[in-house]
């Protein structure tokens, strides 16, 4: 938090972690939702908002993806996805054997598959058609292979090239997402922000910049719901020093 948003005070930020901390608590209960409620009563506790991208982007001919954020409620966007549009997803095997098994239980109830990390970049584009959309979350820090550094909240990140070289290669059309719960509604929200432009480009940082400002917009609805706990700035440039 201190590398994202330098200017807040000590006491600022040390309210925005016990926030976050609370967020992800409550998402962890949440989560039996996606287990036991019935689709009935799941879509009565969403929003899905900026369908309308969605919509226009689905015409039959597009392949999409949707770029979705690490937020706490984020298993809740293949719920609100699937309620309208086929969808798959992509997933990194849990080394928590009882984790990973809730974790892949809870996203099969919606997708119509899943491709892990492990069958490669092959599968992933095998299974990618304009019948379903794909949801790929692309803002992990997974260190200097396939990545940039490109600015997130003002500061560089090592950024994933994976969606640009996927979209590149299917032509896809690609959509930020950000889920969240929101206290004043009391509402799983998800939000789906336009089309990003000029994406791919051949500039694999203009892409990454592209992706991190738009996924950094739809994040700043609600940031105390994203999961800064996973290091996203753990991997820093040459010369630089250790960040954490």
């Amino acid at each position: 938090l201190k590398i994202a948003f330098p200017k807040l005070s000590d006491s600022e930020r040390e309210a925005m972690a016990l926030k976050n901390l609370e967020s992800y608590g409550c998402a962890l209960v949440d989560y039996s939702l996606i287990f036991f409620a019935s689709k009935k009563r799941l879509s009565e506790q969403s929003v899905l908002l900026g369908k309308e991208y969605l919509d226009a982007a689905k015409d039959g001919t597009n392949t999409v993806i949707l770029l979705s954020a690490h937020s706490v409620m984020m298993e809740f966007v293949p719920m609100q996805i699937s309620a309208h549009y086929e969808m798959f997803g992509f997933f990194k095997t849990i080394k928590n054997p009882v984790l990973g098994w809730i974790v892949m239980r809870s996203r099969c109830r919606y997708a119509s598959m899943m491709v892990s990390r492990e069958e490669g970049l092959r599968k992933m584009v095998k299974s990618m058609s304009p019948e379903r959309i794909m949801v790929f979350s692309p803002d992990e820090d997974l260190g200097r292979e396939n990545a940039v550094f490109a600015p997130f909240y003002g500061k560089l990140k090592s950024t994933l090239t994976t969606g640009a070289r996927l979209a590149k290669i299917k032509n896809a059309v690609v959509l930020p997402t950000f889920s969240y719960f929101d206290e004043v509604q009391q509402k799983y929200t998800t939000v789906i922000g336009p089309p990003l432009k000029n994406y791919p480009s051949e500039d694999a940082v203009a892409d990454a910049t592209t992706m991190n400002q738009a996924l950094e917009t739809l994040i700043s609805h609600k940031p105390e719901q994203y999961m800064w706990f996973m290091k996203f700035y753990y991997t820093h440039p040459e010369g630089e020093s250790p960040r954490y």
